[in-house]
């Protein structure tokens, strides 16, 4: 079995559900789209908290501000456990994050801010 994500993290599972009807003609049945409603639930939020972060990292506020850099990259942290916890779908997206993560990793070591891995 063959399988394509074809709309990547954006998007519920009913807006996926809905454009893959209209624009594809087929109704997904993969693993994620026929999850139980409390998976498939948790599986939009951790989609939309994903999204939410990759957005803020690409505007001008996102990644400005260095003098909360130990917070911001908590932060990325937690987006890429959530991106693991849903590996499947954001095996595109891990890379950036992971890359991310490094990079405000060594702007901690440079500036000798305290930070603790959480």
């Amino acid at each position: 079995e063959l399988t394509l994500n074809y709309l990547g993290l954006l998007g519920t599972w009913e807006e996926r559900r809905q454009q893959l009807e209209r624009k594809w003609y087929f109704r997904c049945l993969c693993k994620v789209c026929s999850l139980p409603e409390l998976e498939r639930d948790n599986n939009d939020m951790v989609r939309e908290f994903i999204t939410y972060q990759m957005e803020l990292a690409s505007s001008a506020q996102g990644l400005a501000s260095l003098s909360n850099v130990s917070s911001i990259l908590n932060d990325y942290l937690e987006v890429l456990c959530s991106c693991y916890s849903i590996e499947r779908e954001a095996k595109d997206i891990l890379p950036v994050v992971l890359s991310i993560c490094h990079k405000l990793y060594q702007a901690v070591v440079v500036m000798r801010f305290t930070w603790e891995c959480p």
